[in-house]
């Protein structure tokens, strides 16, 4: 009778340890499917963002007869005034720029035109977006372009087939950048008579009628000529 109730006993501690290890085995995949639910709206906002990007920029289209033609010119502007703009062979170091914004929609877009000429190249580093009331919080993705490679990883980059010469726009390292250290932009487009330029943008989230600082560095490389036709702007669509 005591080898029987020893037996039962034996029995039952391992159904409670197969138990166990089914609801473990259970809860897991649950797990993965709550953390996938987490991630999912996030990258649906994200790719929402980018979509908005896409079809604001998508305004500055014309319509022939023929087909629908996208207009990245100097021509090409956007319906805003831009909150920054600069133009010629300055700065010629790295400076630091920033402004306020006050939110007039929920998804804003932040974008950066650049035009260059034969002797010059822009340089833009360690971009910021943050909530004036809430200056920790960075609202930009990959705002340093860090995260990048020569690709500039969760911005969109527009009208960059209008580079006919140069390095185009891209993501640079080294040297180039701001103390020497870290990425930044690099836009070598130079107009040779067709008028090319480079938008950069990128959404962020934000409440009307509160008030966001913008900040961003900027450095222009020149080399030489008596004149210049380099011009550089803030936009927030």
């Amino acid at each position: 009778a005591q080898h029987q109730r020893q037996v039962r006993a034996l029995l039952q501690r391992r159904v409670r340890v197969l138990h166990r290890r089914q609801v473990q085995a259970r809860l897991v995949p649950l797990r993965v499917h709550q953390v996938q639910l987490q991630l999912r709206p996030q990258r649906l906002q994200r790719l929402r963002r980018h979509q908005q990007l896409l079809q604001q920029l998508s305004t500055t289209t014309k319509t022939t007869t023929t087909t629908t033609v996208t207009t990245c010119y100097s021509g090409n502007s956007f319906s805003s005034t831009p909150l920054f703009s600069k133009s010629g062979t300055s700065p010629s170091y790295w400076t630091e720029y920033s402004f306020n914004y006050v939110a007039a929609t929920t998804t804003p877009i932040l974008i950066f035109s650049f035009t260059t000429d034969l002797n010059s190249n822009y340089f833009l580093g360690d971009v910021s977006v943050t909530l004036i009331s809430s200056p920790s919080i960075q609202l930009l993705a990959n705002p340093n372009f860090d995260n990048s490679t020569t690709i500039a990883t969760d911005w969109l980059v527009w009208c960059a087939y209008t580079c006919t010469g140069g390095a185009g726009a891209q993501v640079t390292w080294g040297t180039n950048c701001y103390l020497s250290i870290g990425n930044c932009f690099l836009v070598d487009c130079p107009d040779t008579g067709s008028g090319a330029i480079v938008y950069l943008g990128q959404s962020f989230s934000a409440t009307i009628g509160s008030t966001y600082k913008i900040d961003f560095w900027l450095r222009i490389a020149y080399g030489g000529g008596s004149t210049s036709s380099t011009l550089f702007n803030a936009f927030v669509q």
